[in-house]
């Protein structure tokens, strides 16, 4: 099992790989975090090493994320370093900056490749090694102590020269065009519009699309266009086609997509190469093809059922309660949506469950956090993929009938620390203006997933659009959930910045609270329970009540010292910014505490405590 770091962590292990270099500074954030080392400012974000679960085990990435902050990153004059990390062999891989600055937000998730003989041999030898990918670039494996040199001597080993000339130059007109051209998604919609006016099928033409699509959004294109640019004109792209398919993470695809990557990327280059202006330029003029390319998995569903039968009004039931058991555990996968997220990694020649549990965890976030990788395999296996859509049960259908009237007979109550109520005739202004006055960024930073749309973003879904309700400061808040959810999420809310919020369901009938029957106990939420050397044991019911008294025990001013970063100031401070008033305890002698972070992160700022101040304290999330 490989070992994966929290964010918090790995910047921790960053900053103490630099801790004889004196010219360092965070400037701000968490990972990625903005920093000088030796007078130059970069943005760094560091990411766990993995396996890429090829069918050659060597193979190991990163993957990066869509991120807001990552536009900010991207149109930014400041060098992005990617680092990835791996923490068996203390080694640490990188890229090239200019590149992986351009592949910033390029797809939902993009990967950088790495191998591990190599991060092994870099481990071994305690020296710099660096690998050739065979796709126009190279990644450098290092060891955590080299860090402070590879950072300040980046340019030295990632130049600017290439062996093609840039897209762009006069000195190669011909060949840019062409890549040009090839490399533009917009022409794919030209390119089905042209296949259906030969008689083509709708499922060939969805395939072939899902494919080119999937090369140019996952910069597969991208990473292998020295391969394309050799060559001036696009006719002369079929000499490349069989070299580029037979790439290792190419194949492997191709395996995927039914062997038929060659024959997609001839048919498009064969079209392309034919010049057809009038229709590259008027590619949206015919639906037909369009439904198709947005529809890739036509050609896996049987006519008797596809994404097209699914109830309309699918997005506003809540699939997931008839099928939740009392032990808060899901005993049968029926969302449609998550079965299309599925399907690529569960019905297909070679399967990946690893993808399809990282789906799952996306998807659902802590929703199901009881359930392990054991419980996803079997309701994996249950999935009827020749008909995997639910037809609710009569019982189930009553169920999730009674969940939405029941929400619209009920209303949210928010009570203050001080009193103050909030209280509005329907339950979402409450939910979004209670979001809305505690720190919605932060909020953020919970990562509190719905249909795997996290509950406060900037970023509008192309699905749920009309569920997100805009906020102040152009935050967006997912309320395609029912009342009793909401509750859920502002209870949840409360607890990981300790708001001290009382949060109640209130009947419109009677104006009476509402106790709900299945109430989650608090014994059932997490909490870190903290054994002192002494014997003595801490579990308080708010997990931030375990941060405070760890924090009082070592000494305040011992712990400011360890310089451990929290929303972009040390954990422990004497004079807490306006926004974190709130989440800041006191612990003594005029110091505070921000507790402004998840249960995981306070975790690791405890264990960070214990190690680096000897405590010797026992921790356990429970």
């Amino acid at each position: 099992m490989i070992k994966k770091i929290s964010r918090y962590s790995l910047q921790q292990i960053f900053i103490e790989s630099l801790e004889g270099c004196n010219s360092f500074q965070i400037i701000n954030g968490l990972n990625p975090f903005h920093l000088t080392l030796n007078g130059k400012e970069c943005y760094i974000y560091i990411k766990n090493l993995s396996p890429a679960y090829f069918s050659n085990p060597d193979i190991w990435r990163v993957q990066l994320p869509r991120r807001e902050d990552f536009e900010v990153i991207k149109n930014s004059a400041i060098d992005f370093i990617l680092l990835g990390y791996d923490s068996e062999n203390k080694v640490y891989t990188t890229w090239h900056p200019k590149w992986t600055k351009q592949r910033l937000n390029k797809g939902e998730s993009v990967s950088f490749y790495s191998r591990l003989s190599l991060q092994e041999e870099a481990a071994s030898t305690q020296s710099i090694k660096r690998l050739s990918l065979n796709n126009d670039g190279e990644v450098i494996a290092f060891p955590r102590e080299q860090l402070e040199f590879i950072l300040s001597n980046l340019k030295i080993f990632f130049q600017d020269e290439s062996d093609y000339v840039a897209i762009g130059s006069k000195r190669r007109p011909e060949a840019n065009e062409a890549y040009k051209t090839f490399a533009d998604p917009k022409n794919i919609a030209a390119f089905a519009k042209s296949m259906a006016n030969d008689g083509n099928s709708s499922a060939t033409i969805a395939n072939y699309c899902h494919i080119l699509r999937s090369l140019l959004n996952d910069g597969y294109i991208t990473r292998y266009r020295k391969l394309f640019l050799s060559y001036n004109n696009l006719n002369e792209y079929h000499n490349v086609v069989s070299e580029f398919c037979s790439q290792p993470e190419i194949s492997d695809r191709n395996e995927q997509w039914h062997n038929a990557t060659n024959t997609a990327l001839n048919a498009y280059i064969t079209f392309l190469s034919k010049g057809q202006s009038d229709v590259l330029h008027n590619h949206g003029a015919d639906d037909s093809p369009q439904d198709a390319i947005d529809s890739p998995q036509n050609q896996l569903d049987p006519p008797s059922q596809n994404p097209g039968d699914k109830d309309e009004d699918s997005s506003d039931i809540d699939w997931e309660a008839p099928y939740t058991n009392s032990a808060g555990k899901l005993t049968k996968i029926a969302n449609p949506v998550l079965i299309d997220k599925l399907r690529p990694f569960l019905d297909c020649e070679y399967v990946s469950p690893v993808r399809a549990y990282n789906e799952i965890e996306d998807f659902y976030g802590d929703r199901y956090s009881k359930m392990n990788m054991g419980d996803w395999m079997q309701l994996f296996k249950a999935i009827n993929w020749a008909a995997p859509y639910v037809q609710l049960s009569h019982e189930a259908s009553t169920q999730a009938e009674v969940a939405k009237t029941r929400s619209k007979t009920e209303l949210l109550r928010v009570e203050y620390p001080d009193g103050r109520v909030i209280q509005h005739p329907k339950a979402i202004d409450t939910f979004t203006e209670v979001i809305e006055d505690n720190y919605p960024d932060l909020i953020h930073e919970l990562n509190i997933l719905h249909a795997n749309v996290n509950l406060v973003t900037k970023e509008r879904s192309e699905q749920y659009a009309s569920a997100q309700k805009e906020i102040a400061n152009g935050w967006l808040v997912f309320t395609n959930i029912n009342t009793r959810r909401k509750r859920e999420d502002l209870l949840k809310i409360s607890e990981e910045l300790g708001l001290g919020l009382k949060v109640d369901l209130v009947s419109i009938v009677t104006g009476e609270i509402i106790t709900p029957s299945n109430e989650p106990s608090t014994s059932a939420r997490q909490k870190i329970k903290v054994t002192f050397p002494d014997g003595r044991v801490i579990q308080p019911h708010k997990v931030l009540e375990s941060l405070v008294e760890v924090v009082k025990y070592a000494g305040p001013e011992r712990v400011r010292d360890l310089n451990i970063i929290v929303c972009a100031d040390n954990l422990v401070l004497k004079t807490p910014k306006p926004r974190y008033i709130k989440p800041c305890k006191p612990v003594g002698n005029g110091w505070f505490v921000n507790t402004c972070s998840d249960t995981p992160t306070k975790y690791e700022q405890i264990k960070k405590i214990s190690t680096d101040l000897g405590l010797d304290l026992q921790v356990e999330i429970i």
